[in-house]
This record gives structure tokens, sequence and C-alpha cells, in this order.
């Protein structure tokens, strides 16, 4: 187990942790080495951003060749600005106006004011950098990290800065004199007068400052993602949160559902964030381990759950912190707002024999789990495992039959269309819902009784070639298979397709679902639904959130508002319903 303590030098401040993350600001940068040090400082003033941006402040570098943040872009996969909020990733972006040589305070990820380290990771490799010093600070300096863009990744750097612009700080922190133009900083009686500066400086870098004294377990599957689960981590995601002087510890899980038992015997008071740095596996792990536990309600209430992107399958975190990148994902950690997440409860079996399960992410029937189950046996080939499967069940025409019963929410693409434009502008507030025991009395009838009269049979399932349902808009990169799936509507989307749609057809809407345009096809059943139940009638798979179920009946109903996560912007990963809404 690794750990790193939060050091007392970081300062921060008390706002509430679900608050979203506001427009922060950037700083302006001198280079000028100071004839009384012994080491590299950067001089600093404070000026206004005139971009039009939604910054306040920027931080600009004078000397040209200290790497600035500018550049620190993800990989376009939205059409959307990971850091620079305020900016589509398009021509005028591109050809923004501003020196290549900035901080921007979204980039900062930690301000001191006491003492300071150069650390450089150029290279990811761990521990690896470009030299050390300690330095005591006086009264106008601080240190900061921030994030440079590195090939395709970020990685963290730290400086000290020297502010000789006071004057553009808020009047409760700089004491103007009658009379006077310039400012000088307020003078603490016990601390160093940088302590303000520092403190003012983390609340234009964080909406929540205090987010870094939270407490982060880190659970990686060394197995994961090809066996390079480990190695990214300590390549991409550690200098991150040792630049931000967060406390974290490490527990690697040694075999299947070892996550389970681990969480089933964790100390859950000395852990605010569980970050999953794995595929999707271990997340669903993380929830059930949770949930069979007796203290649920106040661990699901206090806990939050993410995902940093280390294995094969990055679902959760393409979806809530919108990359496949673990650097870019880490920030995110970092930066972003906790919201609350809808959960699917799964029942199988009945009486004694029931059994149940929470699902996150999705649960399927039919070609997509045939295609991913039944290729596990072709694993080492990679991820083209799963499309040389579903090529195959295609060309077969192959077909599933069950009986499919289910509770509508919005029926049709028209009515889901409705829906989403009424509810994606309120995934972000945060009504301070609480968890009870209410939300797990689950309302499902029991599997040996009949469905509820306000369930609809599904027709002609004889013919079924996918049953899919789900709770994230993506499945995998260039995946929208639930286009209007969103974090808290108290739904889950369904999509069914048959088999005995033509082959060219069948090939139109399996090539759309990159860009989620599938769900417009006449001959794809497209839904959201509150509950389920399905009963298979040939010898095939069940996945639940990737994992292999039971051939047997199975039924689900949403648990609104139960899991705790950290999203981007707020809300899901944008998808072709956000461009369809928008006009």
């Amino acid at each position: 187990m690794t750990s790193s303590a939060v050091d007392n030098s970081t300062i921060g401040t008390n706002i509430p942790p679900n608050s979203s993350m506001k427009n922060s600001s950037p700083i302006t940068l001198s280079t000028d080495k100071p004839s009384d040090h012994g080491v590299d400082k950067i001089r600093a003033s404070i000026v206004q951003d005139g971009s039009g941006s939604c910054n306040k402040y920027i931080i600009k570098l004078h000397n040209q060749n200290l790497p600035g943040t500018l550049d620190v872009q993800p990989e376009n996969t939205t059409g959307f600005n990971f850091l620079g909020k305020c900016f589509p990733v398009d021509d005028a972006a591109a050809d923004d106006t501003r020196s290549p040589s900035e901080i921007s305070f979204d980039d900062i990820i930690w301000v001191g004011n006491k003492t300071a380290g150069t650390t450089c990771y150029t290279d990811h490799a761990e521990d690896s950098h470009g030299g050390e010093y300690r330095d005591e600070l006086t009264d106008n300096e601080v240190a900061i990290s921030y994030m440079i863009k590195s090939d395709s990744e970020i990685v963290p750097v730290t400086k000290t800065l020297i502010i000789d612009n006071l004057d553009m700080l808020p009047n409760d922190i700089i004491k103007k004199e009658a009379g006077r133009g310039d400012g000088t900083l307020d003078q603490p009686e016990t601390n160093g007068s940088n302590e303000k500066l520092a403190q003012f400086m983390l609340s234009q870098a964080y909406s929540d400052p205090s987010f870094l004294q939270r407490r982060i377990l880190i659970l990686i599957n060394p197995n994961g993602g090809a066996g390079e689960a480990l190695k990214r981590f300590k390549k991409y995601i550690q200098p991150i949160l040792k630049a931000a002087h967060v406390q974290y510890e490490v527990m690697e899980t040694n075999y299947h559902y070892h996550c389970l038992d681990i969480v089933k015997d964790l100390d859950f008071s000395k852990y605010d964030i569980i970050a999953c740095c794995s595929g999707d596996g271990i997340p669903h792990e993380v929830i059930n381990g949770i949930y069979r536990r007796k203290d649920k309600v106040e661990i699901f209430n206090r806990i939050i759950v993410t995902q940093l992107p280390c294995g094969s399958g990055n679902a959760f975190s393409l979806t809530c912190h919108k990359t496949l990148s673990p650097s870019y994902a880490t920030l995110s950690l970092l930066k972003s707002a906790v919201i609350k997440m809808d959960l699917m409860a799964i029942n199988q079996g009945h009486g004694e024999h029931a059994k149940y399960h929470l699902s996150f992410l999705s649960q399927t029937y039919g070609m997509i789990a045939d295609a991913d189950i039944g290729t596990e046996w072709m694993r080492r080939v990679g991820p083209v495992r799963f499309d040389l499967g579903v090529g195959y069940k295609v060309i077969t025409q192959a077909s599933y039959p069950c009986e499919l019963f289910v509770k509508y929410h919005s029926e049709g693409v028209d009515e889901v269309v409705d829906h989403f434009k009424s509810q994606n502008k309120n995934s972000l507030s945060n009504d301070g819902h609480q968890v009870s025991e209410e939300n797990f009395d689950f309302g499902l009838p029991s599997l040996n009784e009949d469905v509820p009269s306000d369930w609809t049979k599904v027709e002609d399932t004889n013919s079924l070639s996918v049953f899919y349902t789900g709770k994230m808009p993506y499945i995998a990169k260039d995946t929208q298979f639930f286009p209007a799936a969103l974090p808290n509507d108290g739904t889950m989307d369904l999509v069914v397709m048959h088999s005995d749609t033509s082959f060219l057809k069948k090939l139109e809407i399996l090539l759309s679902i990159d860009t989620g345009k599938h769900i417009f096809h006449k001959d794809t059943v497209y839904g959201k639904i509150t509950a389920y139940r399905l009963i298979p009638l040939k010898n095939n798979y069940i996945s639940v959130d990737g994992e292999s179920f039971p051939l047997e009946p199975i039924q689900a109903e949403v648990i609104p508002k139960v899991l705790n996560i950290i999203s981007k912007d707020g809300n899901f990963m944008e998808t072709v319903l956000h461009e369809t809404t928008a006009n």
C-alpha cells in the first residue's frame, strides 16, 4: 500500500463539495531571474483576461521559452475543449490570439505559500524529474503546479512565482493604502502574507479547494488493459496526484472479484473517493461490494466512485471524464463536479433463490452479449474480437428469441428526444437527495409472478437480434449506443433490433452507432424505460456491465440518484442529441 500525505502548505477553503466547477481564472508571468536568488523564479503580474473568454485573469509567460498551457487539449472526441470550457475545439479556437506562453487557472492543480520544488515529469517515467529544490518563500512568492501537454497526455510542472502586480487582486486580499496607487498585502499576525495570496489563487483554480484534502483510495487491477494498468497508473496518474499534494493509497486486486472482498471489509471512514484504475469491471465490483454491506446507505451517501481509464473497456471514464486518457481523467478527477447518478437493480431467481445486483453501465442479451462473452477465447487479439463476433452474427442473421416486457417512460425516438430536451439541463442540479433504505426496497414483482398491468410486451421478439439497456451513452470509444442517456433522469435506455431486418439495413444501422444516429432508423426500437423483464428462450449469454451472468430470466428497475460520481461539466459526454436538440 502506497500513500502520499497532504502538504500543509496547500491552502484550502470550505466550499460545498457538490458545487460545479466555476469559471476559473488564469495569471500573467514574467520570467526575469532575480539577482538575489540562487534559483530561477518567475516574475508574475496578474492581469485581466481580454481574450473574451470566461476567465477573469490570466498568467502570461513573458519568456516564450517557458511551457504554457494554451495547448493543453484532450483528444477531440466530442468537439468540446476539455480545459478551456468557453472555447469549442474548432478553427476559431485554433486562431485564439493569446500568447502560447500562458497558464490558465483551469490547469493549476496546486498552490503553496511556504516552500516549493521544481518537478517536471517530461518523459512520464516514474519519479522522473528535472531536479528539485526547496526554498523558503517571501511575502509575494507562491509555488504552483500546473499541467502542460506532452505528446497525447499532460504532465505536471511546478514553478515558483514572484507576484509583483498585487493591485489586481480583490480588496480582501490586498490592502490598499490611502493616497497610493500600488498595493501591499495585508500582514497576518502569525502567517506569511502570501498565505492569502495562495488561498486566492486556489479559489480561482478550484471551485472547491477543499477537494484537495479528500482522501483517495486507488484500486488497480494489474491485469487490466492487457496487463498495462499498473504501468499506466505510475506513468500518467501518480505524478499528477503527487504534484497536487493529494492524499491517496493504492491497493491492487489479485484475482477475479477480489475487489468485492476488499470492499466488504474496507474501513470507508478513511476515504472520500474510490478511484478505479481499471476497466469497467472494478467499478462494478466496488458498487456491488458497497451494496452488500449493512452500512450501504451511509457509504452511498458519502463516498464518490470514479474511474481512471487503465483497462480495455473504459465507458465510465469516457462518459464522465469525457476522455480515455489517464492523465486528462486524473485532472478531471481533481477539477470536475460531483453529481448523483441513477443505478439499475438487477434480479434473477425468486423466493429463497432470489439474487440482486446493481448495474451502472448496461445489460444485454443476444448478438452483443454473444459477440462479447462468446469471444472471450479471442481476448488476446484485443477489441477487434468483438467486431469479428458482431460481423459473423450479422452475416448469419443470428436470432435470439425471448419474451420481453418493459415499463415505458418514453416510447419511440420522438418521445425520447422530447424527454432529453426537458431533462438534459437538470443533470448538474443536485437537490440534496439522500439515499435511504427505501431506495433498496425494490418494487419489482417476483419472477414467478406476472408483470404489472402497466408494462408492455414487446412484439416480434422471436426474431430478436439485440436487446440492450444502459445508463451511460457510450459503451466504448466511437460507440454512442444510448445517446439519450442522462445521469439522473430516473430512466434507462432501451435498444432492440431484429434479425429479420435486411442485411444492408442492419449494416446501415450498425455503421451509424458511432454517431448515435442508429436510434433514428425505423428498424431500431428505442425508448426510455424504468423497468423490464426478459425471459431468454435460446442458449446464449446475458451480460451485466460486461460481466457474464446466468442465462435465466432477468429483470431490472432504476434506482434514482444512488451513486456519487465525478463528471466533467456536471453531465455526461456529449452525443448526437446535444447537436439535434441545440437546433
